[in-house]
């Protein structure tokens, strides 16, 4: 997908990806894309599962959802968020801009901010998962506990050279 506006779709039942829903999608590259104002139970804007792609210079704002609001990525080989701004995503329960669960993505120069949870990972939670956070700026994001980022035990993350400030 490259230059398409997703926004203001809502799952009528609770599903996944209000937005968008990849599955088993191999070598994707999404590109360019609007992904605002959409609601789903698991994931308001995009849910990927067991897919492998990348997600560049886009937008992902104003989404709703219980897990993952922004972009929720479960099972996932190598994903790649680059040149992306994540913000103003609101979770009731865990991760408001990204939540990823059995996954290895890497994010380089993208900007987490002010997303909310209710729970856990304002910006973003991570549930036995493997991240790169390189050059990019997670700020002003809340919720309950890690409101920047949230590992659980079996996650971890190498940060390098990124900002991660006033979350609350």
């Amino acid at each position: 997908l490259k230059n398409v506006t997703v926004e203001g779709n809502r799952l009528s039942q609770p599903g996944k990806g209000g937005g968008l829903y990849l599955e088993r999608v191999a070598d994707g590259v999404l590109d360019g894309v609007v992904i605002a104002d959409n609601e789903g139970f698991f994931a308001g804007g995009l849910y990927g599962e067991m897919s492998a792609f990348a997600l560049r210079d886009s937008q992902v704002t104003r989404n709703r959802a219980h897990y993952g609001a922004g972009l929720l990525f479960s099972n996932l080989g190598d994903i790649g968020i680059h040149g992306t701004n994540i913000t103003g995503n609101e979770a009731a329960m865990k991760g408001g801009g990204v939540l990823v669960e059995n996954s290895r993505p890497k994010i380089t120069g993208a900007v987490l901010a002010q997303n909310a949870a209710g729970g856990e990972g304002g910006g973003v939670y991570a549930a036995s998962s493997e991240m790169d956070l390189r050059l990019t700026h997670v700020a002003d994001n809340t919720a309950g506990a890690g409101a920047g980022l949230y590992l659980e035990a079996s996650s971890e993350a190498r940060v390098q050279r990124s900002h991660l400030v006033t979350n609350s």
